[in-house]
């Protein structure tokens, strides 16, 4: 379940820079500050932490003990 909500959030991040770079409106409204800015803090701390779970789980796939 955690991870279908993580991968999720990955995703939907991933989405978002994905219009981010592509939309010139979405930069300058970060630009611009208020509201957005905190969103794209929110979606750039989701991004980086789903790096970071996938890079865990695969090196838990290769090193965690099977039989337990």
């Amino acid at each position: 379940m955690l991870k279908k909500i993580v991968y999720s959030a990955w995703l939907i991040s991933i989405i978002y820079f994905i219009c981010y770079l592509t939309m010139p409106f979405l930069e300058n409204a970060v630009k611009s500050g208020g509201l957005m800015i905190y969103i794209h803090v929110i979606m750039d701390l989701i991004l980086i932490g789903g790096f970071f779970f996938i890079f865990v789980s695969i090196i838990r796939f290769f090193f965690a003990n099977p039989d337990k």
